[in-house]
């Protein structure tokens, strides 16, 4: 059987925006959508991937990004885990 994993990650994050400390002002706009935000230096969509990847169960992985995401995205990914890419 063939499993695909679709992860859409094309969002922008309004959400997750916080007012600043003590005001009621409107939620600023977080410098990066959370699914670019790093952890450990590395963006969270990246750690979700190499996840995925490990699974011998999964044989494709599909990420819905913004058009003007794509070729960004597939640097970083190519320079922060080659592995993802060269899965078979």
């Amino acid at each position: 059987m063939k499993v695909s994993v679709i992860i859409p990650a094309a969002g922008l994050g309004t959400r997750m925006a916080s007012a600043p400390a003590g005001k009621a002002a409107k939620p600023a706009k977080p410098a990066a959508s959370k699914q670019f935000l790093e952890l450990d230096g590395v963006p969270v969509l990246v750690h979700t991937l190499r996840q995925f990847a490990k699974s011998s169960e999964v044989n494709e992985i599909i990420v819905a990004l913004r058009q003007s995401e794509i070729e960004p995205f597939r640097a970083r990914l190519a320079k922060d885990a080659p592995e993802v890419l060269k899965r078979n």
